[in-house]
């Protein structure tokens, strides 16, 4: 925390010019509530930020902060709820959704044909020497008939489980 303190006061000194101009303070002090910094590894909170051209000026306690206050400083007062500053990216969840987007197989799943499974009642039928054709029933299921050279015709299942007999 001292750091950062140390880093503003010293980058304001170092311009030569802390705000816009002499007494006037930074643009907003911002205060009346917890305020989360994330400064190093753990969560830490300060009582007030200054803001000024956009970027956060100061980080500390409230009386310090109101010492900076000028001509042009306008106050924001948080009424006890908690500030996350804008160093806090809330959009990242668009870059990991691309990340996870890389890491995810999109291929399109195959088809019934591609996979080549094979209906054992179907295989059955043709090593038996039928001529396997697919119909419609009345129902509207579709049935597996084999059609064999003594010119009888069995649905498959029934071939398959030995209640229809092709010869």
């Amino acid at each position: 925390m001292r750091l950062l303190k140390t880093t503003l006061i010293l980058s304001s000194l170092l311009t030569g010019q802390a705000f816009a101009a002499p007494g006037a303070g930074p643009e907003l002090i911002i205060g009346g509530g917890r305020i989360l910094t994330m400064e190093g590894p753990k969560p830490s909170y300060v009582e007030a930020v200054a803001v000024d051209k956009g970027r956060i000026v100061f980080a500390g306690s409230r009386a310090a902060a109101m010492k900076l206050s000028g001509t042009r400083t306008k106050f924001k007062n948080l009424g006890g709820q908690l500030m996350m500053p804008g160093f806090i990216d809330g959009d990242t969840h668009i870059l990991a959704l691309f990340l996870l987007a890389s890491c995810v197989e999109v291929a399109q799943a195959p088809r019934p044909a591609e996979t080549r499974m094979v209906n054992p009642a179907s295989v059955n039928c043709t090593k038996k020497g039928g001529a396997l054709s697919i119909v419609r029933r009345s129902d509207g299921d579709e049935a597996g008939i084999g059609t064999f050279p003594s010119g009888k015709r069995c649905e498959e299942g029934a071939l398959f489980r030995n209640e229809c007999r092709p010869g």
